[in-house]
C-alpha cells in the first residue's frame, strides 16, 4: 500500500458505505455517492476516517482519490 496523505478526497465508487469502525463487517451508517468530496482525517490500514453526520466514521480508502493535500 502506498503512503496515504490527509486532505480532500473524491469518492470513485458508485455507492461507498460509511461504517462505524474500520471493518467491512461493522455497522453501515449510510453511504456516499460517486463524485462526493470528503476530508480525510486519518488512515488505518485501508480505511479512511471521515466526518459523517457530525461524527467521525470510516470508509474504505480503496474507493477514494486525492484531490488536494492539507
Amino acid at each position: 500500500m502506498s503512503v496515504k496523505k490527509y486532505g480532500l478526497y473524491e469518492v470513485t465508487a458508485v455507492k461507498l458505505n460509511v461504517r462505524n469502525r474500520p471493518d467491512e463487517n461493522s455497522e453501515i451508517l449510510g453511504h456516499l455517492t460517486k463524485g462526493t468530496r470528503i476530508k480525510v482525517y486519518s488512515f488505518t490500514s485501508d480505511w479512511a476516517l471521515i466526518m459523517y453526520s457530525e461524527n467521525l466514521n470510516w470508509v474504505s480508502a480503496d474507493y477514494l482519490v486525492l484531490v488536494s493535500k492539507d
